[in-house]
């Protein structure tokens, strides 16, 4: 998903991806490795949101 994809909270406010992930506070974030390569082992950052496509059809999560 790009930075700039519109999603919408549970409230159903709208807002752009990086709007909402600016709002996860630093001990929301989790730490996982997803396997290893020839450079070692690969990690990324995740934490959860619930948030709808702007593009998903309405009466649908």
């Amino acid at each position: 998903m790009s930075h700039t994809h519109v999603v919408a909270d549970g409230a159903g406010r709208r807002w752009k991806a990086r709007q909402v992930i600016n709002k996860v506070l630093p001990h929301q974030w989790m730490r996982m490795q997803t396997g290893h390569d020839t450079k070692g082992t690969r990690e990324y950052d995740w934490a959860w949101l619930d948030v709808r496509a702007d593009d998903t059809p309405s009466g649908h999560a």
